[in-house]
């Protein structure tokens, strides 16, 4: 199996509705952590957290993990799914990316004017099979989320982590991951410090 990009567009309208004007936290928040309103959330990091304002990524420690960044999420998407390949999800993919063929949505999904993705449904093993089967297309998808909305995983282009939002027990799973590199995040908390 593959992707399914044949999707009606109200399957992401938990994620891109309801937001305010940019500039917004709410906004960031959202591509950051997903929807607001989970038990429990959890940052899993690519690179550790800057120790200064203004820090370069280039001047960043490296994690133990030799994990790409679509290696990480499928990671952090097995642990959500409970290792549980018949999951439904629903992905966001990033239209920046330079994806060979390029991605050609019946919709692009817009969320507050800053970013577009193409969106596509199936399990963990079909964005895998989809990701390999092209020149281009081993981009970590911009959201991951179950599609019953029990939890959502976000990694914008921009941030140093991916945001995940779901059930305490879901969110301790991957706080105990030895592979993941992971830290609690508060609900309702402001932003984590960013590389300039």
């Amino acid at each position: 199996m593959s992707l399914n990009f044949d999707v009606a567009p109200a399957e992401a309208s938990w994620i891109v509705a309801g937001l305010p004007g940019f500039p917004d936290e709410a906004i960031w928040r959202r591509v950051l952590f997903g929807p607001d309103g989970f038990e429990a959330y959890a940052r899993v990091l690519a690179l550790p957290d800057p120790v200064r304002p203004g820090q370069s990524e280039n001047d960043a420690e490296e994690l133990s993990t030799e994990l790409s960044d679509d290696e990480m999420i499928s990671r952090v998407v097995d642990r959500m799914t409970g290792s549980d390949d018949g999951v439904e999800l629903l992905f966001l993919l990033w239209e920046g990316w330079p994806y060979r063929p390029t991605l050609a949505p019946r919709r692009w999904i817009d969320l507050a004017g800053i970013r577009r993705y193409a969106l596509a449904r199936g399990t963990l093993r079909d964005w895998l099979t989809w990701a390999d089967s092209g020149d281009e297309r081993g981009f970590a998808p911009g959201f991951v989320w179950a599609a019953d909305q029990s939890w959502c995983v976000a990694y914008d282009t921009d941030p140093h982590f991916a945001g995940v939002g779901g059930s305490a027990e879901a969110i301790d799973r991957l706080l105990r991951d030895p592979e993941l590199t992971t830290v609690a995040q508060p609900a309702g908390a402001g932003l984590p410090p960013m590389y300039e």
